[in-house]
């Protein structure tokens, strides 16, 4: 009986996901939003990743990312 729980004590101890979030980068206000989510996320102990979808070409980089989340850069099509 008591291998049985430590069993499911381990399992919920031992739960975390691989995410990937896509994000449009229209403004550093939604850029900022999905940051907070991503960084949550992470400190929760998931892996997060992030893909920021570019649009333009000369969008400023103001929203940085905690090391703990994995980021990507997808230009658009011109």
């Amino acid at each position: 009986m008591s291998r049985l729980l430590n069993g499911l004590l381990f399992l919920t101890v031992c739960s975390c996901y691989k995410i990937v979030i896509f994000a449009p980068e229209i403004s550093n206000s939604q850029v900022g939003w999905n940051k907070r989510f991503a960084e949550t996320l992470a400190k929760a102990g998931h892996d997060v990743t992030v893909i920021l979808l570019q649009s333009m070409e000369d969008a400023e980089k103001d929203v940085q990312f905690s090391k703990d989340v994995k980021g990507s850069i997808c230009t658009g099509v011109r």
